[in-house]
Protein backbone atom coordinates (compact mmCIF):
# COMPACT_ATOMS: atom_id res chain seq x y z
CA UNK A 1 0.00 0.00 0.00
CA UNK A 2 1.70 3.04 -0.79
CA UNK A 3 2.47 5.51 2.09
CA UNK A 4 0.10 8.43 1.35
CA UNK A 5 -2.90 6.39 0.77
CA UNK A 6 -2.48 4.84 3.91
CA UNK A 7 -1.94 7.51 6.22
CA UNK A 8 -4.80 9.07 4.37
CA UNK A 9 -7.02 6.22 5.73
CA UNK A 10 -5.94 5.80 8.74
CA UNK A 11 -6.55 9.57 9.86
CA UNK A 12 -10.14 9.99 7.84
CA UNK A 13 -10.99 6.16 9.41
CA UNK A 14 -9.90 7.44 13.03
CA UNK A 15 -11.48 10.99 12.54
CA UNK A 16 -14.96 9.66 11.05
CA UNK A 17 -15.26 7.03 14.09
CA UNK A 18 -16.77 9.01 16.25
CA UNK A 19 -20.38 10.71 16.00
CA UNK A 20 -19.68 14.19 17.89
CA UNK A 21 -18.16 16.85 15.22
CA UNK A 22 -15.41 19.18 16.76
CA UNK A 23 -18.18 21.68 17.23
CA UNK A 24 -20.73 22.74 19.83
CA UNK A 25 -24.35 22.06 18.53
CA UNK A 26 -25.99 25.08 18.08
CA UNK A 27 -28.61 25.75 20.65
CA UNK A 28 -31.69 28.52 20.56
CA UNK A 29 -34.59 29.25 22.55
CA UNK A 30 -36.85 27.90 19.94
CA UNK A 31 -35.24 25.07 18.36
CA UNK A 32 -31.69 23.16 17.77
CA UNK A 33 -30.28 22.78 14.59
CA UNK A 34 -27.59 21.18 12.94
CA UNK A 35 -25.70 21.11 9.95
CA UNK A 36 -26.80 19.03 7.23
CA UNK A 37 -24.22 16.15 7.11
CA UNK A 38 -24.94 15.89 3.36
CA UNK A 39 -23.32 18.68 2.36
CA UNK A 40 -20.03 17.38 2.95
CA UNK A 41 -17.87 14.19 1.82
CA UNK A 42 -18.72 11.00 3.70
CA UNK A 43 -15.10 10.41 4.55
CA UNK A 44 -14.33 14.08 5.87
CA UNK A 45 -17.50 14.58 7.57
CA UNK A 46 -15.92 15.17 10.57
CA UNK A 47 -13.50 17.69 9.90
CA UNK A 48 -15.66 19.59 8.12
CA UNK A 49 -18.31 19.89 10.96
CA UNK A 50 -16.09 22.25 12.49
CA UNK A 51 -16.75 24.98 9.50
CA UNK A 52 -19.72 27.13 10.34
CA UNK A 53 -19.91 29.49 8.07
CA UNK A 54 -22.44 32.02 10.56
CA UNK A 55 -19.95 31.86 13.11
CA UNK A 56 -18.55 34.68 11.30
CA UNK A 57 -21.33 36.87 10.96
CA UNK A 58 -22.19 40.10 12.87
CA UNK A 59 -25.00 41.02 14.59
CA UNK A 60 -26.29 45.13 14.23
CA UNK A 61 -27.78 47.22 17.21
CA UNK A 62 -28.42 50.35 18.07
CA UNK A 63 -26.32 50.00 20.59
CA UNK A 64 -23.66 48.67 19.31
CA UNK A 65 -21.47 51.90 20.53
CA UNK A 66 -21.68 51.08 23.78
CA UNK A 67 -17.76 50.60 25.21
CA UNK A 68 -16.60 49.07 28.47
CA UNK A 69 -14.32 51.20 30.93
CA UNK A 70 -11.07 49.57 28.68
CA UNK A 71 -12.59 50.77 25.15
CA UNK A 72 -13.12 47.94 23.98
CA UNK A 73 -16.81 48.10 22.15
CA UNK A 74 -19.05 45.81 24.73
CA UNK A 75 -21.50 43.35 23.01
CA UNK A 76 -25.28 43.93 23.30
CA UNK A 77 -27.53 41.15 24.85
CA UNK A 78 -28.80 40.58 21.48
CA UNK A 79 -25.44 40.20 20.29
CA UNK A 80 -24.74 37.94 23.46
CA UNK A 81 -27.10 35.06 23.16
CA UNK A 82 -26.86 35.37 19.53
CA UNK A 83 -23.13 34.08 19.65
CA UNK A 84 -24.04 31.45 22.51
CA UNK A 85 -26.27 30.13 20.12
CA UNK A 86 -23.62 28.93 17.63
CA UNK A 87 -21.61 26.85 17.64
CA UNK A 88 -17.48 26.82 18.19
CA UNK A 89 -14.88 27.03 15.47
CA UNK A 90 -11.62 25.54 15.75
CA UNK A 91 -8.62 27.37 15.02
CA UNK A 92 -4.82 27.22 15.48
CA UNK A 93 -2.06 30.13 15.51
CA UNK A 94 1.57 28.55 16.19
CA UNK A 95 4.72 28.95 14.75
CA UNK A 96 6.92 26.09 13.88
CA UNK A 97 10.29 24.98 12.27
CA UNK A 98 9.18 25.03 9.02
CA UNK A 99 8.01 29.02 9.33
CA UNK A 100 9.29 30.24 12.38
CA UNK A 101 13.04 31.85 13.18
CA UNK A 102 14.57 30.10 16.15
CA UNK A 103 14.74 33.19 17.90
CA UNK A 104 11.22 33.73 17.76
CA UNK A 105 10.32 30.22 18.65
CA UNK A 106 12.47 30.29 22.34
CA UNK A 107 10.81 33.62 23.05
CA UNK A 108 7.35 32.14 22.98
CA UNK A 109 8.65 28.41 24.62
CA UNK A 110 6.17 27.37 27.76
CA UNK A 111 6.82 24.48 29.69
CA UNK A 112 4.59 21.97 29.88
CA UNK A 113 3.87 22.36 33.44
CA UNK A 114 2.76 26.62 32.48
CA UNK A 115 0.48 25.16 29.37
CA UNK A 116 -2.56 24.86 31.68
CA UNK A 117 -1.65 28.21 32.97
CA UNK A 118 -1.06 30.13 29.74
CA UNK A 119 -4.53 28.34 28.38
CA UNK A 120 -6.48 30.12 31.21
CA UNK A 121 -4.28 33.18 30.52
CA UNK A 122 -5.82 33.42 26.65
CA UNK A 123 -9.58 32.37 27.96
CA UNK A 124 -9.60 34.82 30.61
CA UNK A 125 -11.06 37.73 28.36
CA UNK A 126 -13.78 35.72 26.98
CA UNK A 127 -13.38 36.31 23.47
CA UNK A 128 -12.06 32.37 23.35
CA UNK A 129 -14.09 29.83 24.89
CA UNK A 130 -11.38 27.03 24.79
CA UNK A 131 -7.78 26.40 24.46
CA UNK A 132 -4.82 24.17 24.33
CA UNK A 133 -1.17 24.85 23.82
CA UNK A 134 1.47 22.36 22.65
CA UNK A 135 4.67 24.15 23.49
CA UNK A 136 7.65 21.51 21.79
CA UNK A 137 11.62 22.51 21.30
CA UNK A 138 10.62 22.35 17.08
CA UNK A 139 7.08 24.04 17.45
CA UNK A 140 4.88 26.30 19.74
CA UNK A 141 0.90 26.06 18.59
CA UNK A 142 -2.19 27.39 20.05
CA UNK A 143 -5.53 25.50 19.76
CA UNK A 144 -8.80 27.16 20.78
CA UNK A 145 -12.59 27.33 20.00
CA UNK A 146 -14.71 30.80 19.73
CA UNK A 147 -18.00 31.63 18.19
CA UNK A 148 -15.91 34.64 17.26
CA UNK A 149 -13.03 34.09 15.17
CA UNK A 150 -12.39 37.62 14.55
CA UNK A 151 -11.83 38.35 18.40
CA UNK A 152 -10.88 35.13 19.24
CA UNK A 153 -7.97 35.50 16.76
CA UNK A 154 -7.44 39.54 18.22
CA UNK A 155 -7.09 37.77 21.46
CA UNK A 156 -4.49 35.24 20.95
CA UNK A 157 -2.36 37.57 18.53
CA UNK A 158 -2.50 39.75 21.92
CA UNK A 159 -1.38 36.96 24.14
CA UNK A 160 1.96 36.27 21.82
CA UNK A 161 2.82 40.05 21.54
CA UNK A 162 2.93 40.16 25.63
CA UNK A 163 4.64 37.04 26.14
CA UNK A 164 7.62 37.05 23.42
CA UNK A 165 7.78 41.32 23.41
CA UNK A 166 7.99 41.22 19.28
CA UNK A 167 5.72 43.41 17.49
CA UNK A 168 2.96 42.50 15.84
CA UNK A 169 4.51 42.53 12.37
CA UNK A 170 7.75 39.87 13.38
CA UNK A 171 5.18 37.70 14.90
CA UNK A 172 2.88 37.74 11.66
CA UNK A 173 6.30 36.99 9.24
CA UNK A 174 6.81 33.78 11.82
CA UNK A 175 3.35 32.41 12.36
CA UNK A 176 0.99 30.61 10.76
CA UNK A 177 -3.17 30.90 11.57
CA UNK A 178 -5.42 27.72 10.04
CA UNK A 179 -9.40 27.31 10.67
CA UNK A 180 -11.89 24.46 10.51
CA UNK A 181 -10.80 21.18 8.82
CA UNK A 182 -7.70 23.12 8.13
CA UNK A 183 -6.68 22.90 11.38
CA UNK A 184 -8.09 20.10 12.33
CA UNK A 185 -5.96 18.69 9.72
CA UNK A 186 -3.16 20.16 10.95
CA UNK A 187 -3.12 18.66 13.80
CA UNK A 188 -3.99 15.02 12.71
CA UNK A 189 -0.72 15.44 10.31
CA UNK A 190 1.33 16.69 13.55
CA UNK A 191 -0.28 14.16 15.65
CA UNK A 192 0.99 11.41 12.27
CA UNK A 193 4.37 13.05 12.49
CA UNK A 194 3.99 14.59 8.91
CA UNK A 195 4.57 17.48 10.30
CA UNK A 196 8.18 16.96 12.26
CA UNK A 197 11.67 17.79 11.06
CA UNK A 198 11.83 14.08 11.41
CA UNK A 199 9.28 12.92 9.56
CA UNK A 200 7.90 10.16 11.76
CA UNK A 201 9.43 10.72 15.18
CA UNK A 202 7.53 9.21 18.00
CA UNK A 203 7.90 12.02 20.86
CA UNK A 204 5.26 14.29 19.14
CA UNK A 205 2.48 12.10 20.03
CA UNK A 206 3.28 11.46 23.56
CA UNK A 207 3.45 15.26 23.36
CA UNK A 208 0.20 16.03 21.63
CA UNK A 209 -1.55 13.39 24.27
CA UNK A 210 -0.32 15.40 26.44
CA UNK A 211 -1.67 18.56 25.41
CA UNK A 212 -4.64 16.21 25.36
CA UNK A 213 -4.56 14.93 29.29
CA UNK A 214 -3.35 18.72 29.96
CA UNK A 215 -6.85 20.50 28.59
CA UNK A 216 -9.16 17.50 30.51
CA UNK A 217 -7.39 18.39 33.96
CA UNK A 218 -9.27 20.36 36.36
CA UNK A 219 -7.79 23.50 35.93
CA UNK A 220 -7.49 22.56 31.81
CA UNK A 221 -9.04 24.86 28.83
CA UNK A 222 -10.42 22.51 26.20
CA UNK A 223 -13.79 22.22 27.34
CA UNK A 224 -15.93 19.21 24.84
CA UNK A 225 -14.72 21.01 21.47
CA UNK A 226 -11.03 20.41 22.44
CA UNK A 227 -11.03 17.63 24.41
CA UNK A 228 -12.89 15.69 21.63
CA UNK A 229 -10.23 16.91 18.77
CA UNK A 230 -7.25 16.50 20.79
CA UNK A 231 -8.07 12.69 21.96
CA UNK A 232 -8.95 12.06 18.34
CA UNK A 233 -5.78 13.06 16.85
CA UNK A 234 -3.69 10.76 19.55
CA UNK A 235 -6.00 7.72 18.38
CA UNK A 236 -5.00 8.89 14.48
CA UNK A 237 -1.15 8.91 15.17
CA UNK A 238 -1.33 5.48 16.74
CA UNK A 239 -3.07 4.02 13.67
CA UNK A 240 -0.49 5.70 11.47
CA UNK A 241 2.28 4.27 13.20
CA UNK A 242 0.73 0.91 13.36
CA UNK A 243 -0.65 0.97 10.11
CA UNK A 244 2.01 2.53 8.04
CA UNK A 245 6.01 2.35 7.67
CA UNK A 246 6.64 6.14 9.11
CA UNK A 247 8.37 5.03 12.08
CA UNK A 248 10.89 3.16 10.95
CA UNK A 249 14.46 4.49 11.07
CA UNK A 250 15.84 7.41 13.29
CA UNK A 251 11.63 8.76 14.99
CA UNK A 252 13.72 11.60 17.18
CA UNK A 253 15.78 14.65 17.40
CA UNK A 254 17.80 12.46 19.65
CA UNK A 255 18.47 9.64 17.20
CA UNK A 256 19.13 12.33 14.51
CA UNK A 257 21.85 14.17 16.84
CA UNK A 258 23.42 10.50 17.66
CA UNK A 259 23.40 9.45 14.01
CA UNK A 260 25.03 12.91 13.11
CA UNK A 261 27.44 13.07 15.22
CA UNK A 262 28.74 9.97 15.07
CA UNK A 263 28.99 11.20 11.61
CA UNK A 264 30.82 14.37 11.65
CA UNK A 265 33.29 12.29 14.38
CA UNK A 266 35.75 11.49 12.27
CA UNK A 267 36.07 14.53 9.33
CA UNK A 268 36.19 17.09 13.11
CA UNK A 269 37.80 14.84 16.07
CA UNK A 270 39.71 12.93 13.71
CA UNK A 271 39.11 9.83 16.17
CA UNK A 272 36.34 7.35 16.21
CA UNK A 273 33.03 7.56 17.52
CA UNK A 274 33.70 5.00 19.55
CA UNK A 275 36.29 6.16 21.25
CA UNK A 276 34.52 9.83 21.80
CA UNK A 277 34.50 11.08 25.51
CA UNK A 278 30.72 11.75 26.08
CA UNK A 279 29.06 14.26 28.13
CA UNK A 280 24.91 15.78 28.43
CA UNK A 281 24.15 18.84 29.68
CA UNK A 282 20.55 18.14 31.39
CA UNK A 283 18.40 15.30 32.65
CA UNK A 284 15.36 15.27 31.19
CA UNK A 285 13.56 13.30 28.46
CA UNK A 286 16.15 14.36 25.50
CA UNK A 287 18.45 13.04 27.39
CA UNK A 288 16.96 9.67 28.20
CA UNK A 289 16.50 9.40 24.55
CA UNK A 290 20.42 10.47 23.79
CA UNK A 291 21.78 7.53 25.93
CA UNK A 292 19.18 5.27 24.59
CA UNK A 293 20.85 5.82 20.99
CA UNK A 294 24.25 5.98 22.47
CA UNK A 295 23.96 2.66 24.16
CA UNK A 296 22.56 0.96 21.04
CA UNK A 297 25.73 1.45 19.48
CA UNK A 298 28.07 0.10 22.06
CA UNK A 299 29.31 3.27 24.11
CA UNK A 300 28.74 2.52 27.88
CA UNK A 301 30.43 5.69 29.65
CA UNK A 302 28.99 9.21 29.56
CA UNK A 303 28.73 11.89 32.00
CA UNK A 304 26.06 13.74 32.70
CA UNK A 305 25.46 17.55 34.43
CA UNK A 306 22.72 18.47 36.06
CA UNK A 307 21.63 20.74 38.89
CA UNK A 308 20.34 18.36 40.87
CA UNK A 309 21.16 14.33 41.66
CA UNK A 310 17.30 12.66 41.59
CA UNK A 311 16.83 12.71 37.76
CA UNK A 312 20.65 11.49 36.83
CA UNK A 313 20.38 8.45 39.67
CA UNK A 314 17.21 7.56 37.79
CA UNK A 315 18.78 7.30 34.41
CA UNK A 316 21.53 5.47 36.14
CA UNK A 317 18.86 2.57 37.05
CA UNK A 318 17.32 2.51 34.03
CA UNK A 319 20.90 2.24 31.98
CA UNK A 320 22.65 -0.32 34.10
CA UNK A 321 24.62 -1.58 31.10
CA UNK A 322 26.39 2.55 30.98
CA UNK A 323 28.75 3.37 33.34
CA UNK A 324 27.04 7.46 34.01
CA UNK A 325 29.38 9.57 35.69
CA UNK A 326 26.80 12.36 37.73
CA UNK A 327 28.33 16.10 37.96
CA UNK A 328 26.72 18.80 39.26
CA UNK A 329 26.53 21.93 37.33
CA UNK A 330 29.33 23.47 39.36
CA UNK A 331 31.57 20.88 37.71
CA UNK A 332 30.53 21.93 34.15
CA UNK A 333 33.76 23.04 32.86
CA UNK A 334 35.82 20.52 34.55
CA UNK A 335 33.55 18.00 32.42
CA UNK A 336 33.68 20.16 29.07
CA UNK A 337 37.55 20.42 29.32
CA UNK A 338 37.86 16.61 29.07
CA UNK A 339 34.77 15.70 26.72
CA UNK A 340 35.18 15.30 22.62
CA UNK A 341 31.41 15.67 22.04
CA UNK A 342 29.11 17.90 24.40
CA UNK A 343 25.21 17.48 24.15
CA UNK A 344 23.37 20.06 25.39
CA UNK A 345 19.51 19.28 25.93
CA UNK A 346 18.09 21.75 29.46
CA UNK A 347 15.30 23.64 30.03
CA UNK A 348 17.42 27.03 30.75
CA UNK A 349 16.35 30.31 29.29
CA UNK A 350 20.07 31.03 29.12
CA UNK A 351 22.90 30.19 27.05
CA UNK A 352 24.49 27.28 29.15
CA UNK A 353 27.88 27.54 26.61
CA UNK A 354 28.92 30.79 24.84
CA UNK A 355 31.76 32.57 23.35
CA UNK A 356 32.46 34.71 26.21
CA UNK A 357 32.34 31.40 28.57
CA UNK A 358 34.38 29.02 26.70
CA UNK A 359 37.12 31.83 26.99
CA UNK A 360 36.39 32.55 30.70
CA UNK A 361 37.08 28.79 31.29
CA UNK A 362 40.01 28.31 29.04
CA UNK A 363 38.20 26.34 26.17
CA UNK A 364 39.56 28.56 23.42
CA UNK A 365 41.59 26.72 21.54
CA UNK A 366 44.30 23.79 21.32
CA UNK A 367 41.65 20.95 20.92
CA UNK A 368 39.07 20.09 19.02
CA UNK A 369 35.48 19.69 20.70
CA UNK A 370 32.24 19.55 19.30
CA UNK A 371 29.05 21.09 20.65
CA UNK A 372 25.70 19.92 19.54
CA UNK A 373 22.44 21.92 20.86
CA UNK A 374 18.84 19.95 20.79
CA UNK A 375 17.22 22.71 23.31
CA UNK A 376 14.67 24.97 22.73
CA UNK A 377 15.39 27.28 24.27
CA UNK A 378 19.34 27.07 22.59
CA UNK A 379 21.76 26.09 25.04
CA UNK A 380 24.62 27.33 23.40
CA UNK A 381 25.24 30.70 21.82
CA UNK A 382 26.30 30.87 18.07
CA UNK A 383 29.27 32.62 18.72
CA UNK A 384 30.32 30.00 20.39
CA UNK A 385 32.25 29.08 16.86
CA UNK A 386 34.28 32.13 16.51
CA UNK A 387 36.63 30.62 19.87
CA UNK A 388 39.88 29.40 18.46
CA UNK A 389 41.01 27.93 15.21
CA UNK A 390 41.34 24.61 17.03
CA UNK A 391 37.36 24.45 17.69
CA UNK A 392 35.56 22.21 15.58
CA UNK A 393 32.13 23.72 16.33
CA UNK A 394 28.87 22.25 15.61
CA UNK A 395 24.96 23.21 16.48
CA UNK A 396 22.17 21.55 16.03
CA UNK A 397 19.53 23.74 16.50
CA UNK A 398 16.46 21.88 15.09
CA UNK A 399 16.66 23.71 12.23
CA UNK A 400 16.72 23.48 8.84
CA UNK A 401 19.10 25.66 7.90
CA UNK A 402 22.17 23.87 9.00
CA UNK A 403 23.40 22.21 5.91
CA UNK A 404 24.74 18.81 7.28
CA UNK A 405 21.13 18.83 9.05
CA UNK A 406 19.28 19.30 5.59
CA UNK A 407 21.13 16.84 3.90
CA UNK A 408 20.56 14.46 6.60
CA UNK A 409 16.93 14.49 7.14
CA UNK A 410 16.73 14.74 3.32
CA UNK A 411 18.05 11.39 3.29
CA UNK A 412 16.21 9.93 5.98
CA UNK A 413 12.99 11.00 4.57
CA UNK A 414 13.96 9.80 1.03
CA UNK A 415 14.82 6.49 2.68
CA UNK A 416 11.30 5.91 4.44
CA UNK A 417 9.10 6.89 1.65
CA UNK A 418 11.41 4.21 -0.46
CA UNK A 419 10.62 1.91 1.83
CA UNK A 420 6.86 2.49 1.96
CA UNK A 421 6.40 2.64 -1.34
CA UNK A 422 7.47 -0.97 -1.69
CA UNK A 423 5.32 -2.38 0.79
Amino acid sequence: MKYSTALLAAITATATSGTCAFQSAAITSSKRTTTPPSIYPTNTALLAATLNDSSTQQVSSPTAAATTTGGKRKKTKAERLELASKGLQVHVIGLSIHHAQVEVREKLAIPESEWNDQSALITSTGQVEEAAILSTCNRFEIYFAASDPHEANARVMEFLQERSGLPVSVLRRNIFMLEGDDAVWHLMRVAGGLDSLVVGEGQILSQVRQCHLHSIEEDGCGGKVLSRLLNNAVAAGKRVRSETAISKGSVSISSAAVELSEHMCMKDLNLPFSEARLAVVGAGTMTRLLITHLASRGLERIAIVNRSMPRPMELQEQFPDVDIEIVLEDGLWDVVGRSDIVYTATSSPDYVIDKALLEEHGQDGGRPLMLVDIAVPRNIGSDSGEVGVFLSFFLLFCMLDCVHLTFYYSFTISARWSQSLQR
